[in-house]
């Protein structure tokens, strides 16, 4: 019982991968209540950078093909920073079943700045046999 906190990182090359940086950080208090200690709430944060040789490589691609409009067919989105944020609940019934609802909001879907930010609903179900 009792809160725990984490915080991850990653440092990629920018030549090779999509994602040059991301941290995440998150929180998990199990027991929030007497009558539920193996329960567990949580909420968890992470922010993305893209790699900056592939939004060039877009960028690129956009000035061959005349592209300059985000709703253009061959427009190709140039990404930057996303941010997500998680919200959950893991509810544990009995010993072998665990239900998770959650809610996710979105900042930046994909790194790209003109996409809509997001909410999303999650459920997590985990059977162990």
């Amino acid at each position: 019982r009792g809160m725990s906190v984490s915080l991850s990182g990653s440092y990629s090359d920018q030549r090779s991968n999509y994602i040059h940086t991301a941290v995440a950080a998150s929180m998990r208090y199990r027991g929030l209540f007497d009558a539920r200690p193996q329960d567990w709430l949580g909420f968890g944060l992470t922010w993305m950078d893209m790699s900056n040789h592939y939004a060039r490589n877009q960028q690129y691609m956009n000035e061959l093909s005349g592209a300059t409009d985000y709703y253009a067919a061959n427009y190709q989105p140039v990404a930057g920073q996303s941010v997500i944020a998680e919200l959950y609940y893991r509810l544990r019934p009995v010993s072998w079943l665990e239900l998770q609802p959650g809610l996710q909001y979105w900042h930046r879907p994909g790194g790209v700045a003109q996409t809509q930010d997001a909410w999303v609903i999650e459920w997590k179900t985990v059977v162990t046999f």
